[in-house]
């Protein structure tokens, strides 16, 4: 009988329909050369890309109701609380005008509930490789599968991609 706990939470989750985690997408397996791959997302940063890339120290970080993301079927804004980070931009690349810059991201929680979401915290007083996109010109929202993922070792390949950072 202890042996079927296990497999009866495991059917009511999958039957739930709710899903209790998230993923990117897999990187792609491809026969590109290196070169190909960079050039590619050098096209793609120049020429497509909506948003910003820079590394820059959590310098604050506060919860902030935003009614821009989530409508409901009538179109009418719906608050979510998400964390806003204060960011002080140590070097840039792309969409970055000030030394300071705000960044929006889905907490790691829904409130009100204990359900899992593709949310994070950062850390104040870290650095972080961000390449967050605009959603509402001009809030800057940030998601798990972002490129670079915050790992501030990102800047250097992103170097290999678009050349040099700026400093302020």
């Amino acid at each position: 009988m202890i042996k079927l706990i296990p497999f009866v939470f495991i059917l009511l989750l999958v039957i739930s329909g709710e899903s209790l985690g998230c993923s990117c997408s897999p990187i792609p397996i491809t026969s590109k050369s290196i070169d190909e791959i960079r050039n590619e997302k050098r096209e793609y940063f120049l020429n497509e890309f909506r948003g910003a890339v820079f590394t820059g120290k959590v310098i604050k970080i506060d919860r902030a109701m935003v009614n821009w993301i989530a409508k409901t079927e009538k179109g009418e804004p719906v608050p979510i609380d998400y964390f806003r980070y204060t960011i002080r931009v140590k070097e840039h690349w792309l969409g970055v005008d000030s030394r300071t810059m705000i960044v929006y991201g889905e907490p790691d929680m829904h409130l009100g509930g204990s359900r899992s979401s593709c949310g994070f915290k950062l850390k104040k007083g870290k650095t972080y490789f961000f390449a967050p996109q605009f959603y509402n010109y001009p809030s800057l929202v940030m998601g798990q599968c972002d490129w670079g993922r915050w790992d501030p070792d990102s800047a250097t390949e992103f170097t290999k991609i678009v050349g040099e950072p700026k400093h302020f």
